[in-house]
């Protein structure tokens, strides 16, 4: 106690030594709770002789050492503060970047997983990356897009509506709904591709989703209206310029269609065309009752070292119309050897087997597979845009 009653919190030594030890605590193992303690013995000394001393103080009556001791108290207060903060927040940072890390190195796992066709690892690669960082928007959507490929759509779906909720990115909205339309959400999907547009009126994908809407409801009009809007914002979107092909050729304008095929596989060289493209260009050399040139470009597309399945099975279709089983039959056969896991390849194998061991009669019809050239679903879609 000092001199006329006024209690003394700590000497100056004890206020150094307090310094002292709050400087050298380590920021690799921080303790906040000792931090806390000794911050609160300071400040309830402090308290414990403030109703005297803040008389004393005002009347400038509180004696020199006293003033000084309780600055010095004040100090340390302030500093276990700035440091207890300190080390939470370098805390904090370190356990930031460790996330971050690790979710970019299963992202990239998830990538290459993708790229390899391994679909099961690319959704779990990418669980873990939500898991690690789950407001990243990015991270959820691929984890929707890659459900979506495995024929998850519901799964998809629920995913994507929350990369969609965390980012309220329009692209997003257009991409869920194209995912509500697959699977036959319209009024959903309609929705969606409204927000998009609300939100960036230039948007090509959601006039592409559209367009989509519109021509499933059989206005090929309005579809083909909206298509064109989506090619005048991005001119080289592949995607566009195959609907627009399409819709001509729905509407019975095969030259019209096979023009636009014309300009989409003019932007690549010969090796690269996409094979969607010769397949659309394809059924308008069909429409236009060319079945040998449409022929040709199916077989120097199957000829490629990569080649779709639906290049192959609309390949031998044409063949086996135009009565050349044993060709379509090789074409079938080289199929089933290019994508060994399709069972359509084999089944149309084995019905075409006991044919092409007889003599060939002009007009047969074998098992009705001489119909119309058609497109086949072969399991989920190609994998969508990352």
């Amino acid at each position: 106690m000092a001199s006329g009653g006024v209690p003394i919190f700590l000497s100056g030594e004890e206020a150094n030594q307090l310094l002292i030890c709050a400087s050298s605590l380590p920021f690799q193992t921080p303790s906040a709770s000792q931090l806390t303690c000794v911050m609160t013995r300071i400040l309830s000394l402090y308290l414990n002789q403030s109703c005297g001393a803040w008389r004393d103080w005002k009347r400038n009556e509180m004696r020199d050492d006293i003033r000084k001791r309780a600055l010095i108290c004040a100090a340390v207060a302030v500093s276990l503060s700035l440091i207890a903060g300190c080390q939470t927040m370098q805390s904090f940072h370190a356990s930031s970047v460790e996330k971050v890390s690790t979710a970019r190195n299963w992202a990239r796992d998830g990538f290459a997983a993708v790229k390899q066709g391994h679909l099961a690892k690319a959704k779990d690669c990418f669980s873990k990356a939500v898991r690690e960082l789950p407001e990243d928007h990015r991270l959820t959507a691929n984890l929707a897009r890659t459900e979506f490929d495995q024929g998850n759509i519901d799964s998809a779906i629920a995913t994507m509506e929350t990369a969609v909720s965390n980012s309220g990115d329009p692209a997003l909205h257009a991409e869920v709904g194209d995912m509500h339309l697959a699977a036959g959400h319209w009024l959903l999907a309609n929705r969606h591709a409204d927000l998009a547009l609300e939100k960036d009126y230039r948007l090509s994908q959601a006039w592409i989703l559209k367009g989509k809407l519109a021509a499933g409801k059989g206005d090929q009009q309005t579809a083909l209206k909206h298509f064109h809007r989506a090619s005048g914002l991005d001119s080289k979107n592949e995607e566009v310029q195959l609907l627009i092909a399409q819709t001509y050729l729905a509407m019975g304008r095969p030259m019209q269609s096979l023009s636009a095929t014309e300009t989409l596989l003019g932007q690549y060289t010969v090796a690269n065309q996409p094979d969607a493209a010769l397949l659309a260009k394809a059924e308008a050399l069909v429409a236009l009752k060319q079945s040998g040139p449409a022929i040709s470009v199916l077989e120097m597309a199957a000829a490629r070292p990569k080649c779709s399945k639906q290049i192959f099975f609309q390949l031998g279709q044409m063949q086996l119309q135009t009565g050349a089983r044993q060709k379509a039959h090789a074409t079938l056969l080289r199929g089933q050897q290019v994508h060994p896991n399709e069972p359509v390849f084999g089944q149309l194998l084995a019905s075409l087997a006991p044919i092409t061991t007889q003599p060939l009669h002009g007009g047969e019809n074998p098992a009705g597979l001489e119909s119309a050239p058609q497109r086949v679903a072969f399991g989920p879609a190609e994998t969508r845009n990352r």
